[in-house]
C-alpha cells in the first residue's frame, strides 16, 4: 500500500503545473499560393484558428524569431489570418489580431509546439498550448 501512494505522490509531484490546451499544426497553402502553417488551438469553450504565412512564418522557420502577432492581412506582406470562435455559442466566430509566442518551436514533422496565443495587446499570460506538426510540406503556388 505505501508503494502505490509513494508512487502516486511522485506522479502527481513530477506532473506539469498546468498541460497545454490541444494543438495541432500542419502545414498548408495561403491564399495567395505562398506556404502557410495552420493552426488550431482548442480550449474550453473557444477554438482558434491562426494561419501564419509570409515574412512572420520565414522568421519562425529561419530561427530569428519565436513571436509572431498575426495581422489578418492577405498577401505576402501580411503575417497571416486567425479567426476565434466560440463553440458554445453556436460557433460564432470573429477575425482577432493574436499573438503567439512560442517556447519550444519545432518545425520538422513530428516535432514539437508550444507556447501561448494571446487575445489582444492586453494579454500578458496568454492561453498556453501544445501540440506535435503533422503532414508534409505543401508544395504551393
Amino acid at each position: 500500500m505505501r508503494v502505490i501512494v509513494l508512487a502516486t505522490l511522485l506522479t502527481l509531484m513530477t506532473a506539469p503545473a498546468h498541460a497545454g490546451n490541444e494543438l495541432k499544426a500542419q502545414f498548408s497553402c495561403a491564399p495567395w499560393s505562398g506556404q502557410s502553417l495552420s493552426l488550431t488551438i482548442g480550449w474550453p469553450e473557444n477554438t482558434a484558428y491562426v494561419n501564419i504565412w509570409g515574412d512572420a512564418l520565414t522568421s519562425l522557420q529561419n530561427g530569428s524569431s519565436k513571436s509572431v502577432t498575426i495581422d489578418n492581412a492577405e498577401g505576402s506582406n501580411g503575417t497571416g489570418g486567425a479567426q476565434i470562435c466560440n463553440t458554445k455559442a453556436g460557433k460564432v466566430c470573429s477575425v482577432k489580431n493574436v499573438t503567439l509566442d512560442f517556447t519550444v518551436l519545432n518545425l520538422e514533422v513530428g516535432g514539437t509546439l508550444k507556447g501561448t496565443i494571446k487575445l489582444d495587446l492586453g494579454d500578458t499570460a496568454g492561453i498556453p498550448f501544445e501540440g506535435t506538426l503533422t503532414g508534409s510540406h505543401e508544395i504551393c503556388g
